[in-house]
């Protein structure tokens, strides 16, 4: 379990020098699959993500947690396409965003931009809307993104293939 293996790492000075010494024995103590053992070798932070994110989807008290009041979701993003060079306002549409969440675009091979946030409306409850102000580089590459909103206490919500950037 990826997740178990990166909570000891951070937490736990007897895993940290274990896995100073045999990185290898330790992952396969964990159960970390080789994909995963690949990101880490790596740093490969997104893909790490990811994967967790897919390994707290799988369970089922995960799920539990995540149905109940709360939890981020995103309904909407308007609008779903963008130039490449220019700056956009981005209304995102979903339930319980706090007045300082924040929208990140994503894409699978790296592009990543913050937008800012100018105004979240209805927050905390069904209903929020955020409205945000996007710059998105010249240098953004073509493409299908995920929009992800964020609050500060860790709950986020990623709408994949929500968001389309074409070339200036």
């Amino acid at each position: 379990m990826l997740i178990k293996l990166i909570a000891d790492l951070l937490t736990n000075s007897d895993v940290q020098q274990q896995f100073s010494r045999d990185p290898s024995g330790v992952m396969d103590s964990y159960g970390v699959p080789p994909d995963a053992r690949q990101a880490l070798e790596e740093g490969d932070r997104d893909r790490l993500l990811e994967m967790m994110g897919q390994e707290m989807s799988r369970s089922a008290l995960f799920g539990a947690l995540w149905s109940k009041p709360g939890g981020i979701v995103i309904n909407s993003v308007s609008p779903a396409t963008g130039k490449a060079g220019t700056q956009l306002e981005l209304t995102v549409t979903g339930d319980y965003f706090a007045s300082t969440a924040f929208v990140t675009l994503q894409q699978a091979n790296g592009g990543n931009y913050l937008a800012q946030t100018l105004q979240v409306t209805q927050p905390d409850v069904q209903g929020s809307t955020l409205k945000a102000r996007l710059n998105l580089p010249a240098s953004a590459p073509p493409g299908v993104y995920a929009v992800t909103v964020s609050n500060p206490s860790a709950w986020f919500s990623l709408l994949d293939n929500s968001f389309t950037v074409v070339a200036k």
